[in-house]
């Protein structure tokens, strides 16, 4: 709600860069998937981000903890990724992917029809 933010402005945080530097990846879960999240393991081609490569993209929050972290006893923490935070960067890339189509294509009744101009 509008009524609880300040300092509202347009968000061009170069999302469209972002988003095109992480590769969206197919990959199965080997067995150590159940220590990070019980259910995950043995599931198979599944379509999602490694969670470094989207680290390294710098869109903040989206990634909790550190690539190849270990606790005090050696054993793997796992980074996680949190997926809402993607929704505004990826929104604001298809924004910006869309106002490069529509500044490419003729002015035509065919282009209007299918709201690409508006």
């Amino acid at each position: 709600d509008y009524r609880i933010k300040k300092n509202i402005s347009t968000f061009n945080s170069e999302a469209w860069t972002k988003v095109k530097s992480v590769n969206v990846r197919k990959f199965d879960f080997n067995d150590l998937a159940k220590d990070a999240e019980p259910g995950l393991e043995g599931r198979t081609d599944v379509i999602g981000f490694i969670a470094h490569e989207l680290a390294e993209a710098g869109i903040e929050g989206a990634v909790e903890g550190e690539k190849d972290a270990v606790d005090g006893e050696g054993n793997a923490v796992y980074q996680k990724i949190c997926q809402v935070k993607l929704i505004p960067v990826m929104w604001g890339a298809l924004n910006e992917a869309l106002n490069r189509i529509t500044s490419v294509l003729p002015s035509s009744p065919g282009s209007a029809s299918l709201g690409l101009l508006n």
